[in-house]
C-alpha cells in the first residue's frame, strides 16, 4: 500500500512540474551568425538590456508576473522607450487595446529603479527602433494573429521582395497588381478584429505598414472601420527605380486623381 502511495505521489509531482514548465518565460536566443560563432548562444544580460521597445499606449501597466491579475509595480507612458530583459512568454493572453483584439505574449522590461516586470506585448512597438530577434518574434506573432498564417506569409514575402527584386519592364506592374490584391485582403482581415470604442486614437500600425511599403492604415469614422490606402509619393520613388516611362505615367495618373496630398482616399478628384 505504501509503495503505491509513493508512486502516485511521485507521478503527481512530476505532472505538476511539467505543467508549470509550459508557462515558464524563456529568453529569445539570437540566430547563429555565419563566420563569427560556431553555435547558438544566449546573449549576456548587458546585451539584452540594450534592446528597447516603444510604448504605444498611455499608462501601460507593468506587472510583477506575466498575468493580467498580477500586482502592478509601475506604469509606462506613451512614447517612452523601455529597456527589455530579453524574456517573452510562450503563452499569449487576449486583450482589447484601442479597438483591436490582440492575442499577445508578455514581455520582460526593466524599470528605471532597477525593478524587472512584465508588460503586455500589444502595448509595445518598434517604430524607428533597433530591430532585434524579440521584435521580429512579436511582429511575426502579431501578423499571424490579425491576418492568419497564410496571408501573413504572403505579406512577408511581398515585403521581402519589394526592394530585392530587380526592377525590369514588368516587375513594377506585377508588384502593384499583387499589392492591390493584398490591400483588400488585409483590410478585410483587420476589421474582423476591430471594434471601435469611444477613443478616436488608433493603435500604432508600424508592424503592418513596415511590411506593406507605400500603404498606410486610416480610420473611416463614417463607417466605423479601418481602411488601407496607398501613398503615391512613396510609390513614385519606387517607379523611379524602374526603366522606361510607363511606370512614371501610371504614378502621374494617380497624382491627377488625388492632387491635394497624393494620398489615396475613398473618392478621386473627378468624383468630387
Amino acid at each position: 500500500m505504501k509503495k503505491h502511495f509513493w508512486l502516485l505521489l511521485l507521478g503527481s509531482l512530476l505532472g505538476s512540474f511539467y505543467a508549470c514548465r509550459e508557462k515558464t518565460p524563456h529568453h529569445i536566443t539570437p540566430p547563429e551568425v555565419s563566420g563569427t560563432q560556431t553555435g547558438t548562444a544566449t546573449p549576456s544580460e548587458n546585451s539584452l538590456l540594450t534592446t528597447r521597445a516603444l510604448v504605444t499606449i498611455d499608462y501601460l501597466r507593468v506587472r510583477r508576473q506575466p498575468d493580467l491579475n498580477a500586482a502592478e509595480i509601475g506604469h509606462l507612458r506613451l512614447g517612452e522607450a523601455v529597456p527589455l530583459t530579453g524574456e517573452i512568454t510562450q503563452f499569449t493572453s487576449p486583450v482589447r487595446l484601442r479597438g483591436l483584439d490582440y492575442q499577445e505574449p508578455w514581455v520582460g522590461v526593466l524599470l528605471p529603479d532597477g525593478k524587472r516586470g512584465w508588460v503586455y506585448g500589444g502595448g509595445l512597438g518598434f517604430r524607428n527602433m533597433e530591430q532585434s530577434v524579440l521584435a521580429e518574434t512579436l511582429i511575426k506573432k502579431r501578423l499571424e494573429h490579425f491576418l492568419g498564417s497564410s496571408l501573413a506569409e504572403e505579406l512577408r514575402s511581398y515585403a521581402q521582395h519589394f526592394n530585392e527584386v530587380r526592377c525590369d519592364s514588368t516587375a513594377f506592374a506585377e508588384r502593384q497588381k499583387k499589392a492591390l490584391v493584398l490591400q483588400k485582403q488585409i483590410e478585410k482581415a483587420l476589421n474582423r478584429h476591430f471594434s471601435p470604442g469611444k477613443s478616436a486614437d488608433l493603435p500604432d500600425f508600424y508592424w503592418l505598414e513596415s511590411n506593406f511599403p507605400t500603404f498606410f492604415v486610416q480610420y473611416d469614422r463614417q463607417n466605423r472601420r479601418l481602411r488601407i490606402f496607398q501613398n503615391y509619393k512613396a510609390l513614385a520613388r519606387e517607379a523611379k527605380r524602374c526603366p522606361g516611362t510607363t511606370d512614371d505615367a501610371l504614378v502621374d495618373w494617380y497624382f491627377s486623381l488625388y492632387p491635394q496630398d497624393s494620398l489615396e482616399a475613398d473618392f478621386p478628384v473627378y468624383v468630387l
